[in-house]
């Protein structure tokens, strides 16, 4: 199977079932602006820390499964970020319309002098780590996957968390919780069934070694409730009050 068939079994189907269940009478112009803003921040955020893992060998595509790379990374890897947004994205809005949370009114407001002391706080002790994570994979390079998953995107979903946790969880803790938990496990078991297909594989000195079913690297499928988590966040976030 190639990448482009995947898509065509696995993630393309789920973003038109939800595409048909999403009421859109007024939808774009409540979500619209959003989805498109929060799609651009997903590419320019996570481009480069996919194409940095396959240039250093963290995994890779075969180049026989693929139509063709932009820089390190094949066209349809680029295409899977922006679906899996859509994905999550979609199943957001689906639970908004059925629960009502978009008509409530939302919290709003600057972040407080607190807030920004503690992201201050945070950022710094983000470099600080850094730095010495360079050291750790020199130790242990079985931790190169595991670091580069979390190191890059855990400290976001801190951050978002100390700066609008009223948002996140006022009322919409369901809203964030439930897509991550339903297209997270999704895409594990799709992938599941890529890497066994060798769609994509990943080198064995750079992850820790522990398997789910033998096959899946546990980094792996931490990647994708990770970054659906920070999907779902970032789209309740960057809503507009009155789409909340």
């Amino acid at each position: 199977m190639t990448y482009r068939r995947f898509h065509l079994v696995f993630t393309l189907p789920v973003l038109l079932a939800l595409a048909c269940m999403i009421d859109w009478t007024g939808s774009w112009a409540l979500y619209g602006s959003t989805t498109i803003m929060l799609l651009a921040i997903v590419m320019v955020f996570t481009s480069p820390w996919d194409n940095y893992a396959v240039a250093r060998g963290i995994w890779d595509f075969p180049s026989d499964r693929v139509w063709f790379r932009i820089k390190h990374l094949p066209v349809e890897e680029y295409a899977f970020f922006v679906i899996q947004s859509l994905q999550v994205i979609g199943l957001c809005i689906l639970l908004m319309q059925q629960t009502g949370i978009a008509e409530r009114t939302a919290p709003s407001g600057s972040p407080e002098q607190w807030q920004w002391m503690v992201s201050g706080t945070l950022v710094i002790a983000w470099l600080l780590i850094g730095r010495k994570g360079r050291g750790i994979l020199e130790r242990s390079p079985s931790m190169h996957y595991a670091w580069h998953l979390l190191y890059w995107f855990l400290p976001v979903i801190v951050l978002q968390w100390v700066i609008a946790g009223d948002i996140l969880w006022v009322e919409r803790w369901q809203i964030i919780l439930f897509p991550t938990l339903a297209i997270g496990t999704y895409l594990s078991l799709a992938d599941y069934y890529a890497v066994g297909q060798g769609i994509w594989f990943f080198d064995r000195k750079q992850i820790t070694g522990q398997y789910i079913a033998g096959i899946l690297p546990w980094e792996e499928v931490a990647f994708f409730y990770l970054t659906s988590l920070l999907v779902s966040q970032s789209f309740v976030m960057l809503l507009p009050d009155v789409a909340r």
